[in-house]
């Protein structure tokens, strides 16, 4: 049948579905489609590529900080230790300029106080023949506590001065009658700051670990577990964690 005979014999639909088709410009639709996922996938690509660049340099920048804060936590830690060693030495000629002197508590405080001749006055009291080169007293706390400080002529006398007055304990109602006899006298020898500090935590180390003695000779700070144990010196607070 001719081409106009066979369209009288098809349906409607078919017929709307054959002239919506263009056949010739489906091809170019898709090959254009393609093309443009091709490329935005080459596009992708390259911004992955990117990407993958920044964030290795940013691996590379960081293990370069690692490295650095490695060096600089090193150098620090050299740096504390060197610090600690030269306080340690400062301590040692602060401490050694101390030797001959000695720190008394328990003396009340009176306007026009003799310092030094209150500390001869203690000498006598204890059978201690002593020559006070010189005497002051020092405030704590503001000014409601305060030792005498006093300067010996030797080094002797210090330690003699020292071991009689636990021999011979007094207070101060025997230096005067005036003061009241609550008052007892305690004297030790004179300590940097730092090895005050370091004396009181022994002291408070001691009793939590019962430990019996803990004491001062010349400026060292000594432990005694019992009368049966090694005598230890702590210098440091890493000395008093290993006690």
């Amino acid at each position: 049948m001719s081409k106009s005979t066979k369209g009288n014999y098809t349906c409607s639909d078919h017929k709307q579905t054959n002239s919506s088709i263009d056949n010739t410009q489906t091809p170019k639709k898709v090959e254009t489609k393609i093309d443009e996922l091709i490329k935005s996938v080459e596009f992708m690509g390259k911004q992955f590529d990117s990407f993958n660049s920044k964030v290795d340099s940013l691996i590379n920048e960081v293990k370069k900080l690692k490295i650095e804060n490695e060096k600089m936590k090193n150098e620090n830690n050299y740096l504390l230790k060197e610090i600690s060693i030269i306080n340690f030495k400062i301590d040692i000629i602060e401490q050694s300029r101390l030797i001959k002197s000695i720190e008394v508590a328990g003396i009340p405080h009176t306007p026009n106080e003799n310092c030094a001749e209150i500390v001869k006055e203690i000498g006598l009291k204890t059978n201690t023949v002593i020559n006070v080169v010189e005497a002051n007293r020092q405030f704590f706390n503001n000014n409601s506590n305060s030792i005498i400080i006093a300067k010996l002529e030797t080094i002797d006398m210090k330690k003699t001065l020292i071991r009689n007055s636990k021999i011979t304990k007094i207070s101060a109602n025997n230096i005067c009658s005036a003061w009241p006899d609550k008052y007892k006298i305690f004297i030790n020898e004179r300590l940097t700051k730092e090895r005050r500090s370091l004396f009181g935590k022994a002291r408070a180390y001691a009793k939590e670990k019962n430990f019996k003695f803990v004491w001062v000779n010349n400026g060292d700070i000594l432990m005694r577990k019992d009368e049966n144990s090694k005598i230890q010196r702590i210098k440091n607070q890493q000395d008093l964690d290993k006690a």
